[in-house]
């Protein structure tokens, strides 16, 4: 690309011109310049989280429907295109064709299926004792979280996280929770 176009920043619904502007190369092919991409200062930066926070209160009243029906549009327009956006990348960052357009291609599914998670209802109705009245449970972690395992641990056992087996056994019995106290998970 010989006369490189410059690409500036989207803050509040406008485009705004960078206060410096870098070059992005393609690292297969060194002479190709992508694009100058707009590099933005503290004003901008600054600009940018005002426009998320004055967003925010419209979409985080919107209903599910709308949140799905705008997550299924980006998917559907990224899968329409993944031949174009899957050139782009391989040209931006290297990658084969195939790989580049199947990253796009997952990309595009991870909003799809993100946009029918919007519409599925976690936790459980429960009927009440009062006529016309549900109770809605959900659930929230608490604790800490093994990463070796799906479980959660409660707040005694800070620093333990990376402990297994056998080990984090004895480490429950001597911590203050003790064996028998219905919290420790590692008593067992």
């Amino acid at each position: 690309m010989s006369d490189s176009t410059r690409f500036d920043n989207y803050i509040g619904g406008e485009w705004v011109a960078g206060a410096t502007y870098s070059s992005n190369i393609n690292p297969s092919d060194l002479s190709d310049v992508i694009g100058e991409y707009a590099q933005a200062d503290v004003a901008q930066v600054n600009a940018a989280i005002d426009a998320a926070r004055s967003a925010f209160p419209a979409w985080s009243t919107s209903g599910i429907q709308a949140r799905s029906d705008s997550l299924d549009k980006v998917g559907s327009e990224i899968l329409a295109r993944r031949e174009e956006l899957g050139t782009l990348l391989a040209r931006e960052e290297g990658k084969t064709l195939p790989e580049a357009i199947g990253e796009v291609t997952r990309a595009g599914n991870i909003f799809k299926f993100f946009a029918g998670e919007c519409l599925r209802i976690s936790g459980d109705y429960i009927p009440s004792v009062r006529p016309g009245v549900n109770v809605e449970v959900t659930r929230e972690a608490r604790g800490r979280c093994r990463p070796d395992h799906a479980v959660e641990l409660p707040d005694c056992h800070s620093g333990l996280e990376n402990r297994s087996g056998a080990g984090l056994r004895q480490l429950c019995r001597d911590q203050a929770c003790g064996p028998g106290s219905g919290l420790c998970l590692g008593t067992g």
